[in-house]
């Protein structure tokens, strides 16, 4: 009797619990595998995975909680898939909270480099969903786990590819600046060819920038995801800090980019941070000088700056990282700086905040009124730069708060708020200066106008109406002062106040 008992319980166990079994460990194992991998690759700012999450949990936003809590879930999940109860749910649970803390961080990284280990880590999560479904469901999960072997299929070749090219310490990258990671004959400049490259022609080179001449146009290669040291929470607030926060290296005063020429120049009404860029539409002879500037996995930065006959005339290279700022070891504004001396219009003119500017519009003899209007549009992956008419301006590390437009025919305007530099080095942060800033420009070159940047006191509650878009100026009015040879500007409010520089 026992003994077909025995036979009855063997004949009666579901045969399914061999089939399913192969499939099930294959998803188990790609699930682990990718999500230790994720720990170790590149997650945040070159950070391995498991650091980058527990710094996220010390941030205020809810959001990046959400890394570390589905970390630990996910942990404690893993273990469990061979209970009774299978926790199918908590599973999804588990994948949407990765999914929503991705999605936030795509749509909110600022300057945050984001590395490949996200897209390992969001994977995991799928492919342990796949693994649950598979376990509970053995004949019904064969679907999911197929699509879960594409999906590593699939990673696998990208990631390989994105290695290859150079760029996996940033995936979320500006299209145009990955573009610009490949050389015009189409070969990738990832950082060993690069190094190699600059080695060789710096091994019979001398540093020449005293070469540039007035005439020399030069063209800028360059990333723009350059690791900044001066835009990381808690930099030192200083005039070299507030003019770097958006890009550490330096520039030429003038240089041919996104197909517009650009020029420096000083405009502001503050003790330091004045430099802007202006950019006009460019169409002439091509650049016979290349400046390149690009940075590789380790941190390090690269400058070259070449001839038409790949000669170099500059190079530099140094590490920049939390901990350490080549920068601030290395002359290379120096040495740049005496050929840059050359490209502008006066070179008798001193430096501006270490940097060489051109002349400014002359101030207007004659009264000039502004009406609204002329708009300037931000220009995508463009930190802080406008399309203003035809031409561009980048304000560089000047902060630019609810800005305002109007022009004439001879000149156009800016009146905007900015930020409170001393509150922001004393830790009150998003405070207003109660001042409201007006920039004048040429409105057929926009060149800054002489004279033309301005800052008028405001009211608290002002200061607080234009910040919310209740307040606005309905027209500006120029008048030459025939005593100081420089301008009055008036500020009409929608309020019925009119404000004057000369008050």
């Amino acid at each position: 009797m026992s003994r077909q008992v025995t036979q009855k319980k063997r004949t009666d166990t579901p045969p399914i619990d061999q089939s399913r079994r192969p499939l099930q460990k294959l998803l188990i194992g790609f699930a682990m595998t990718f999500f230790g991998a994720s720990m170790l690759l590149p997650f945040k700012d070159d950070t391995a995975g498991l650091w980058s999450v527990f710094s996220f949990a010390y941030s205020f936003n809810p959001f990046k909680w959400l890394f570390l809590i589905a970390t630990l879930f996910y942990v404690r999940l893993i273990f469990r898939l061979h209970e009774a109860k299978l926790p199918i749910f908590r599973a999804l649970v588990v994948f949407l909270l990765m999914l929503l803390a991705v999605g936030h961080l795509y749509f909110n990284r600022g300057d945050v480099k984001v590395g490949i280990g996200v897209i390992f880590w969001l994977a995991s999560g799928y492919l342990l969903l796949a693994a649950a479904i598979r376990w509970r469901y053995p004949t019904r999960g064969l679907k999911t786990g197929f699509v879960a072997f594409i999906v590593f299929t699939s990673l696998s070749i990208w990631v390989q590819d994105v290695y290859r090219k150079g760029i996996a310490s940033n995936i979320w990258r500006d299209e145009q600046a990955a573009d610009k990671s490949v050389s015009e004959n189409g070969q990738p400049e990832n950082a060993a060819a690069s190094q190699v490259a600059m080695t060789a022609s710096a091994a019979s080179a001398v540093s020449k920038p005293s070469e540039l001449t007035a005439n020399s146009l030069i063209k800028v290669e360059r990333d723009f995801d350059l690791f900044n040291p001066w835009a990381q929470k808690g930099a030192p607030i200083s005039c070299e800090s507030l003019s770097k926060q958006h890009y550490p290296v330096m520039l030429p005063p003038r240089y041919l980019e996104d197909g517009y020429e650009w020029r420096n120049y000083q405009h502001g009404d503050a003790v330091c941070n004045n430099l802007l860029y202006v950019g006009t539409p460019y169409v002439g002879k091509p650049a016979d000088i290349v400046y390149k500037i690009w940075q590789d996995r380790r941190s390090n930065i690269y400058l070259m700056m070449s001839n038409q006959a790949d000669q170099a005339l500059f190079n530099e290279s140094f590490t920049i990282t939390r901990h350490e700022n080549g920068l601030d070891k290395s002359d290379y504004m120096k040495k740049l700086n005496e050929g840059f001396a050359h490209l502008i219009d006066d070179d008798s003119a001193p430096e501006a905040d270490k940097e060489y500017v051109f002349s400014k519009a002359e101030t207007p003899t004659l009264p000039d009124t502004l009406p609204a209007g002329c708009v300037m549009q931000p220009i995508r992956n463009r930190v802080n730069t406008y399309q203003w008419g035809t031409g561009r301006v980048n304000f560089r590390g000047q902060s630019i708060v609810k800005p305002q437009t109007y022009c004439s025919q001879s000149h156009v305007g800016v009146v905007h708020l900015s930020m409170d530099v001393q509150a922001a080095a004393k830790g009150k942060t998003n405070t207003m200066e109660q001042r409201l800033h007006i920039k004048l420009f040429n409105a057929n070159t926009l060149k800054p106008v002489q004279c033309g940047a301005v800052a008028i006191p405001l009211s608290a509650s002002e200061t607080l109406a234009w910040q919310a878009g209740q307040l606005k100026a309905e027209l500006l009015q120029l008048d030459p002062l025939q005593t100081t040879g420089c301008l009055n500007v008036s500020v009409k409010l929608s309020n019925g106040r009119t404000l004057s520089s000369g008050k």
